[in-house]
This record gives structure tokens, sequence and C-alpha cells, in this order.
């Protein structure tokens, strides 16, 4: 079974609120998971968690980008979100699949998760 890393923007912007931001990587995981593969979703993780006393540097932004590192190294590939080149963590989420080796797909692409398939079963 295929495992995919979602990434995109979860903190807001003057375009979107965090809850627009996380139904959009939830709508990329569903397209994923109808497909038949794995979608592991960072947005989730930290999902009510926001406002929480930091428990030894757990729920600061490091703390949630480390973990969130962890999570993308398990998976086979990873899907930028539209509006990711515009956020900060999944810029450095980027960058590490690229340094790693880690296939890079883009939700905007017309037939994504078809590609993603295609790459995988070759």
């Amino acid at each position: 079974m295929i495992s995919c890393y979602v990434a995109g923007p979860y903190s807001p912007t003057s375009e979107m609120s965090v809850e627009q931001n996380i139904e959009n990587a939830r709508n990329v995981a569903s397209e994923l998971r109808r497909a038949g593969m794995v979608a592991v979703v960072p947005h989730l993780e930290s999902l009510g968690c926001e406002g929480l006393l930091d428990y030894e540097g757990l729920l600061d932004y490091e703390g949630w980008m480390t973990h969130g590192f962890g999570l993308q190294d398990l998976c086979q590939c990873i899907v930028m979100v539209n509006g990711w080149d515009h956020s900060k963590g999944a810029i450095q989420e980027y960058g590490r699949a690229r340094d790693n080796g880690q296939k890079v797909f883009f939700s905007c692409d017309d037939g994504y998760v078809e590609e993603i398939k295609e790459f995988f079963v070759r």
C-alpha cells in the first residue's frame, strides 16, 4: 500500500483560515484514501491542540515540525496541497523531501492520484 504524507499550510493567512487549510488537506487525503492509499495528514495530528501549554517543547512550532518530519520520513512520497509555497512549514517539508530523495507530487496537478499510482507500480 502506498503511503503519502500530505503537506500544506496550517496557520491562518489573510486568504485562508486554519479550518480551511485543514479542510484542504483533508480533501487531498480523501482522494488518496479513495484510491487505496494511506494518507498521513499532520494537520489532523495537531487539531484541537492550539493553546495548550508547551510540554517539554512538544507543542511549540519546532516540536510540531519535528513530529511531522518523523511522520514524513515514514511515507513513500509527499503530496503538496495548494498554497504550500506560502507556508513556512510546508516549504521545509518540501525541502526535506527533495534532500532525502522522497518523490514529490502536487495536488494542483490534474491526475496526481493516478500519477502516484503509476510511479509506484513500475
